[in-house]
């Protein structure tokens, strides 16, 4: 199974493939970092499954780079986009959100 995960704090990274190998080491996982890593690889490459934050920085981050500006619903953004293209993959949201979506028409889970 190919998965993308689109998560930029490390630890929670490797938590998650931590668990998606325990479960089958038929596992092949890429990772995205940002909003924009994450955008280039779901649209250049396909998945059975995209985990997704729904927070990250605009650009990965490296030891002299801050990201750029911080997408609060930027997994949103990515889920638009991909909803665009002719392939819907099967996406799975992970976010500490207690709400989700926008004012008004916020569902709580």
């Amino acid at each position: 199974m190919k998965i993308l995960l689109v998560e930029d704090i490390e630890y929670k990274r490797d938590k998650v493939i931590g668990l998606l190998e325990s479960i089958s080491a038929d596992v092949s996982v890429d990772v995205a970092k940002s909003y924009v890593s994450a955008v280039n690889s779901a649209t250049s490459k396909t998945y059975d499954l995209i985990i997704l934050d729904m927070s990250l920085p605009t650009y990965d981050k490296g030891p002299n780079e801050n990201g750029g500006r911080f997408r609060v619903y930027g997994g949103k953004d990515i889920i638009r986009k991909l909803m665009r293209g002719k392939e819907h993959p099967v996406v799975v949201v992970l976010t500490q959100h207690t709400t989700f979506g926008e004012i008004g028409e916020q569902k709580k889970y």
